[in-house]
């Protein structure tokens, strides 16, 4: 349940802010609107074994620009709740949001990983939408690629599905067609250098939003 009310009704605050019930404690936290709104988001979009992690690494590492590595936030909590289902649906979406949030409160600008191959994807984009500004970032690389990177990377840092599971994965988020404000093409994989070049187009131009 989302509300949104005049701050000047509550203590006559001149600022609009939003009532967001917490998704696990059921207890609700106050969001002023007008600072979230500056906040920026940078989502990379990409199959499985596209190198999304990568490219969020160098980002991080270049930029003033956290770097959330949403799998490992889900297996952490997975780990801790005992919980063994790893549906992203399920568990994935409200912790993530959550997690960005947390990130918000303290950065101004935070980059993320996803397949966009979840059903729930457009929501999910809306709500994050409603408090901050986004930028879509396409992550290309061939499957077969990506495939050989799966295969040699450490398993117990990613949600362990199977490998039919990530194809089919893998085959929807191949066809996801965003308006993309950026695209990488990975294949190589890119040079660090590459990265940065592209990355500071965006970074740049999103500063001046």
């Amino acid at each position: 349940v989302e509300i949104r009310v005049d701050s000047g009704i509550i203590n006559k605050w001149e600022k609009i802010w939003r009532l967001e019930k917490k998704w696990k404690t059921g207890s609700f936290k106050v969001i002023n609107l007008e600072e979230t709104n500056k906040k920026k988001i940078y989502i990379l979009f990409g199959p499985k074994g596209s190198g999304k992690s990568y490219i969020g690494t160098i980002i991080e590492k270049h930029f003033d620009v956290k770097f959330l590595k949403v799998e490992k936030l889900i297996i952490d909590y997975c780990h801790k709740n005992k919980i063994d289902d790893y549906v992203l649906e399920k568990h994935g979406f409200p912790l993530e949001e959550q997690a960005l949030d947390n990130i918000l409160l303290k950065e101004n600008s935070v980059c993320f990983e996803a397949t966009g191959s979840s059903i729930y994807l457009n929501e999910h984009l809306e709500r994050l939408r409603s408090k901050y500004k986004l930028f879509l970032i396409k992550i290309h690389c061939p499957l077969e690629i990506c495939y050989y990177r799966i295969a040699q990377r450490d398993q117990t840092e990613q949600i362990p599905v199977s490998d039919s599971r990530v194809r089919a994965i893998n085959e929807k988020a191949s066809r996801v067609v965003l308006d993309w404000d950026l695209e990488i093409d990975n294949s190589g994989p890119a040079l660090i250098q590459d990265i940065i070049l592209q990355f500071k187009g965006i970074w740049r131009a999103s500063d001046k939003i």
